[in-house]
């Protein structure tokens, strides 16, 4: 069970290179703490991998590396083509890919608050289903033979191998003077009501009036 903390302004990184290495990954977990966390390996077998901060951007160089379970907690950057077990993403987060293949479970969502945003690379599945919810995809291809659904996403081009399902329309009212369109403490299903706690989808009708501000 190896930790690695930062220290200071450092944040501390694993880093495996050299020839004729091979880690033993046996029952292994290997926690990356720092909120600028970084992952960096010749190819190897992996066991877990945790990236368990909430602020800032880790960073995963997984070329022709194996793992069992990928988790991170917060913004992250995936380069590399890597086989994954299973990997969990940021909830709400921004992540950038490479080349993932997946045997076991993809987990990407967002909330109607602050939908996540996945941008770029190939996720590659056999079979089954791989559903993420309240995500923004860019350029995101989807392959493999898997059954891959965006409930609630937005389709901000270049993707291809998506179903996008997006519920009925409905109205969106704007609420409580001046802010940002992303706060969605400012929008309300009613002229003037209270808040939704969500933020206006692609579909919606948006209404601002005599009671926003």
């Amino acid at each position: 069970n190896v930790s690695r903390t930062s220290s200071g302004n450092y944040d501390r990184a694993w880093t495996l290179f050299g020839s004729n290495i091979t880690f033993s990954t046996g029952t292994s977990t290997i926690n990356l703490t720092g909120p600028n966390a970084g992952f960096n390996s010749d190819p190897q077998i992996y066991n877990n991998i945790n990236f368990s901060s909430t602020t800032g951007a880790a960073s995963l160089y997984g070329n022709g590396n194996n793992f069992n379970n990928v988790t991170f907690s917060s913004n992250a950057g995936i380069s590399g083509s890597g086989t994954y077990n299973n990997l969990t993403l940021g909830t709400s987060a921004e992540t950038s890919i490479g080349i993932l293949t997946i045997n076991g479970i993809f987990t990407c969502n967002g909330t109607c608050a602050k939908p996540s945003k996945l941008s770029g690379g190939r996720i590659i599945k056999a079979s089954g289903d791989v559903t993420v919810n309240f995500v923004r995809l860019r350029s995101v291809i989807a392959t493999g033979g898997a059954n891959f659904v965006a409930n609630d996403g937005t389709d901000l081009g270049y993707n291809t191998g998506w179903t996008f399902i997006i519920g009925p329309p409905q109205n969106m009212y704007w609420i409580g003077d001046g802010g940002n369109w992303s706060d969605s403490y400012h929008w309300s299903t009613s002229s003037g009501g209270v808040t939704s706690g969500c933020i206006p989808r692609p579909n919606d009708n948006v209404f601002f009036d005599a009671n926003s501000f």
